[in-house]
């Protein structure tokens, strides 16, 4: 009764519900689904609550900083040409992607190179951080931020004071699909560069 527990959107841009579960797929969660979703979150959460395995917290600290940081962007598409041929590619979204880009060096804007994101780090006491990002990370990116800070404890959060792209890793990046593909709809010159998770752990803020 002396506990207010409270839920922070971690990363999960590629996680799924085991009720979608079909078998390897996912199907579409019907509404009148969703409260057994619900009971059974509520039920793993009452679980953890009462397993008495709770870590208590040191000394606040609160000590935080957001840092700018600036992915790179593959060199892939730079020039009118590059995106004139584009304008016959099967897919709506690149053939989108091309006429956008057209129209801002027509307006003599240039093909950003880079992604800027904000990389938020606020320690709790001297070993617990939260890490936040202005993006919807995947759990690659989650583990690889979080391990950055090892043995000391991190969470990384999604959805911080914005949400601009999703954000995965480096292996995620190789495998491709639409959360590899965010540089069609913001108008980079590319995909982020292999290594955008190195680069975020630089930012982070180390006490």
């Amino acid at each position: 009764p002396s506990v207010m527990p409270f839920f922070l959107q971690g990363a999960g841009g590629d996680a799924r519900p085991r009720h979608v579960a079909n078998p390897d797929d996912w199907r579409q969660l019907p509404h009148d689904e969703l409260p057994l979703l619900g009971r059974d979150l509520l039920n793993e959460s009452l679980q953890i609550l009462s397993r008495g395995r709770a870590r208590t917290l040191g000394s606040l600290v609160l000590d935080g900083r957001i840092t700018p940081v600036d992915l790179p962007c593959e060199q892939r598409h730079t020039t009118r040409q590059d995106f004139q041929a584009l304008l016959a590619h099967e897919d709506p979204w690149t053939r989108l992607y091309a006429q956008n880009s057209l129209t801002r060096l027509d307006a003599g804007q240039p093909i950003p190179t880079s992604a800027r994101y904000h990389l938020h780090t606020l320690w709790l006491d001297q070993e617990t951080a939260l890490l936040g990002l202005d993006a919807e990370p995947l759990c690659g990116l989650g583990r690889h931020l979080e391990a950055a800070l090892a043995p000391r404890q991190a969470i990384l959060l999604g959805y911080v004071n914005g949400c601009s792209s999703y954000l995965p890793d480096t292996a995620e990046m190789k495998r491709g699909g639409y959360e590899a593909s965010c540089y069609l709809f913001d108008g980079w010159t590319g995909p982020w560069a292999p290594g955008i998770e190195d680069v975020l752990s630089a930012g982070v803020y180390r006490r």
